[in-house]
């Protein structure tokens, strides 16, 4: 498994290097919808390839017989369907998207993918704000240590209405 499918293939700048992306974590929760609605909008807005990003458990090294290397293996797998089922709801809505499985946690999975020049875009759940401030949260980790911007999404955010006022 490579762990990355590719609708269309990025295009370079003229340095030769990866053309800017919108980058959005997808966890698969109806709460993460608005993350990847809100990066959908933006992406066709200003014309950047959009990047679906999940992370997933590591693999073990402790070779193909272990249940745990099994264990991840499965994981990566559903990681991987998951990706696939929200690329296949984007069809359509923009002009290029791609997804990648990223190990680890989701705040490190999503910092080893974007680039600088990317905007990284992610979900925020409410929540007892206390709890963030003890346990953290993806939202903050990321936003706290990303050399790119990030936007942070509100689970409670919608893409606007667009029909004309009567």
């Amino acid at each position: 498994m490579n762990g990355h499918s590719e609708t269309v293939v990025e295009q370079s700048t003229t340095e030769g290097s990866p053309a800017a992306k919108v980058v959005v974590g997808v966890d698969g929760t109806a709460a993460n919808w608005s993350a990847v609605s809100w990066a959908v909008a933006e992406s066709r807005r200003v014309g950047r390839p959009l990047l679906l990003v999940a992370s997933s458990a590591g693999t073990s090294a402790t070779g193909p017989a272990s249940g745990e290397y099994r264990e991840s293996e499965s994981s990566e797998r559903l990681t991987e369907d998951l990706l696939e089922g929200v690329r296949t709801r984007l069809v359509g809505q923009v002009r290029a998207v791609s997804t990648r499985v990223a190990t680890g946690q989701p705040s490190h999975a999503l910092l080893s993918i974007v680039d600088t020049n990317d905007l990284l875009v992610i979900g925020k759940r409410r929540g007892n704000p206390w709890s963030t401030a003890v346990l953290g949260s993806t939202a903050v980790a990321v936003a706290a240590r990303c050399d790119g911007p990030v936007v942070v999404v509100p689970e409670s955010w919608a893409v606007p209405s667009t029909a004309p006022s009567t």
